[in-house]
């Protein structure tokens, strides 16, 4: 199959480009290379293109991969263009940098920076002797990036330009010196071989100025076309303008699909992080008794409301299906995981996926991690459950007057779950938004157990809901109020 056989109906989706065995989204949001697998999804999520639409573009691609295997590669297989050819049709073409001591490419001049420290042993020194500026692409985007240098038209105009000009001057030096041989040809009465040689040099000379300058003309040329022929237009989808995800995972070292695998369920050889989850589910049994505990109607009003002054209309309470119940936990299981497999063991490194942590949470998944390391059965499972709720503790309370929001590990989780894996891409709002809420319902189940827990916690200093009011601690009424105020409202400073 080749390009004219792409369906009329989706041709204004798909561009395939043969020479390389690519497919390619056409859209001005996109612009970037889809695997045959990933291509229904996306145009389903990114696109809200129709299932007959959606239907007759994975056939005809699957038609293609059918008949040429290398349309059934990933990012990592296809084959990329040699550097300084034309810019490919369809792709962006971005500002990029190289390592002028390897082949170290980024769109990212700090990256190339970090790079050279690090590999090269570059600090201090000047940009210009560290990398150069160039054009890039990638056949595929976020966080998949693969680049090769591409001609620059615009660039390539201006070097043309200047190099023309150099040539003239060498050409003007030339015939000057051509001049001047003649002249020395004229004067030379004891020396009149030195003399000719010196006009053969000069003539040479000439001949090679020319023959530059005409082949700067011829490059010059092409790059206008190329430069006519290929939009530099970028479309980013109002959503992720709001969101700014991308920019959130662009601090990732890894691609995005590698990036949200670090939210997957332990496996079988993860056994800590399985037991960590046993720990989990006592935490959150207690909360469930605690909001069972909570019969105070017109107080769970005010608590499910992010209106400073209005109450909702509908109490917080469990969700009619004990199904809904079982996947908002796992959201927050998922959590837990990010967390444990993101902390690096040197508190001074940053993280690898970009998620930034607070010192005193840093602490307290350090001290789960070392309960884990020293206890490999259930006698230490409730002295983990505390260590795993002071760890949310810190997460909720978050203060982010002095921070930004994606500084929250919870906010930057919410970030790695905008990730759709089928798609290859970032979820849409209406598949988001069952995500957010499950989040937020259990956040608010654990403030509700930090804030009046029907049993106290005494390894973290939290008095049980029967002992507020007495001596010198607030009502119920008060704690609540409290609470609520200072990280559940809008306007306050923590992730709520």
């Amino acid at each position: 199959m080749s390009r004219m056989e792409i369906p009329q109906s989706v041709a204004h989706l798909i561009a395939v480009n043969d020479d390389f065995g690519v497919l390619l989204c056409r859209s001005a949001r996109c612009r970037h290379a889809l695997t045959v697998k990933g291509l229904g999804e996306h145009l389903r999520k990114s696109h809200l293109e129709t299932l007959a639409v959606r239907r007759e573009a994975k056939e005809s691609a699957q038609a293609l991969a059918r008949q040429d295997a290398r349309f059934q590669r990933d990012h990592r297989g296809v084959e990329l263009p040699i550097d300084g050819s034309a810019p490919q049709p369809t792709l962006p073409v971005a500002d990029g940098f190289r390592c002028l001591f390897c082949h170290f490419l980024t769109v990212s001049r700090v990256k190339v920076r970090m790079h050279a420290n690090k590999e090269h042993s570059k600090k201090g020194e000047e940009d210009d002797s560290v990398y150069a500026r160039l054009k890039l692409q990638s056949w595929f985007g976020w966080k998949r990036e693969r680049y090769w240098v591409v001609r620059d038209a615009t660039n390539g105009l201006g070097e043309a330009a200047n190099g023309q000009g150099e040539a003239t001057k060498q050409l003007g030096e030339a015939t000057r010196g051509l001049g001047e041989a003649t002249i020395g040809l004229d004067e030379a009465t004891s020396g009149p071989g030195e003399a000719t040689n010196r006009l053969g040099e000069a003539t040479n000379e000439l001949d090679g100025i020319k023959e530059d300058v005409q082949r700067w003309r011829d490059e010059a040329a092409e790059r206008r076309l190329t430069l006519l022929a290929t939009s530099l237009v970028f479309e980013l989808d109002s959503w992720l303008n709001y969101t700014k995800w991308h920019a959130v995972l662009s601090k990732s070292r890894y691609d995005m699909l590698q990036t949200y695998k670090f939210l997957r369920f332990p496996g079988p050889e993860e056994s800590q992080l399985r037991h960590l989850l046993r720990a989990w589910d006592l935490i959150k049994a207690r909360a469930l008794d605690t909001l069972e505990d909570s019969d105070h109607k017109d107080a769970l009003k005010w608590w499910v409301s992010p209106k400073n002054e209005v109450a909702s209309q509908h109490p917080f309470e469990l969700p009619q299906s004990s199904r809904t119940l079982d996947k908002y936990s796992r959201m927050w299981e998922q959590f837990i995981c990010y967390m444990v497999r993101t902390v690096p063991a040197d508190s001074d490194k940053p993280t690898k996926t970009g998620v930034v942590y607070t010192s005193e949470q840093r602490q307290a998944i350090e001290d789960i991690q070392d309960s884990l390391d020293n206890d490999g059965t259930n006698k230490g499972l409730p002295a983990l459950a505390n260590e795993l709720m002071q760890l949310c503790r810190q997460v909720i309370t978050q203060d982010l007057s002095v921070a930004k929001l994606y500084d929250s590990p919870l906010m930057h989780y919410l970030a790695v779950r905008g990730i759709d894996e089928n798609a290859e891409g970032f979820r849409g709002p209406m598949d988001y938004t069952n995500i957010l809420a499950g989040v937020l319902w259990m956040l608010r189940l654990l403030a509700l157990e930090l804030a009046i827990p029907s049993r106290p916690w005494p390894e973290l200093g939290i008095p049980g809901k029967g002992e507020l009011g007495k001596g010198k601690l607030a009502s119920v009424g008060e704690t609540i109020k409290t609470f609520r105020l200072a990280h559940l409202v809008e306007g306050s400073f923590s992730p709520a």
